[in-house]
């Protein structure tokens, strides 16, 4: 649940203060952040980013890949390829 506040500009210096072993509480008051929707994200979050890096094994796509034309014409080939082909009588 959340009201639809902007709360990532604040992460890097919740994260910062939580490490140094500043209160929760206390950060956040100092951050300004008072609902408690918005003290939620930060309270409940678990910061799974380096977890999931390391399973990643995508690469990030050139502008080639990206290229629409070179989707379709990728799609078009491997469907030529997979198509079912006409009997010879």
């Amino acid at each position: 649940m959340s009201c639809g506040k902007v709360m990532a500009d604040k992460w890097e210096a919740y994260s910062k203060d939580l490490a140094s072993g500043k209160s929760p509480n206390k950060i956040l008051d100092e951050l300004g952040i008072k609902r408690y929707c918005c003290r939620s994200l930060f309270l409940t979050h678990v910061d799974m980013i380096d977890n999931i890096t390391k399973f990643k094994s995508r690469t990030i796509p050139t502008k080639e890949d990206i290229n629409i034309e070179n989707m379709i014409g990728k799609h078009l080939e491997n469907a030529e390829e997979g198509a079912p082909r006409e009997k010879e009588e």
